[in-house]
């Protein structure tokens, strides 16, 4: 969840500055995220 609070901030505040690197780093947080949750799935 964590990771996914963290895309959303990262994400929304690199829009409103129109930064690209900070936009990527929230699309890592979000890749980071559905790497995680994958993962999870697959084990249970």
């Amino acid at each position: 969840v964590f990771m996914l609070y963290r895309f959303s901030t990262l994400t929304r505040k690199a829009i409103d500055q129109q930064d690209q690197a900070l936009f990527n780093e929230g699309m890592k947080c979000l890749k980071i995220y559905f790497i995680v949750n994958g993962v999870i799935a697959v084990l249970s």
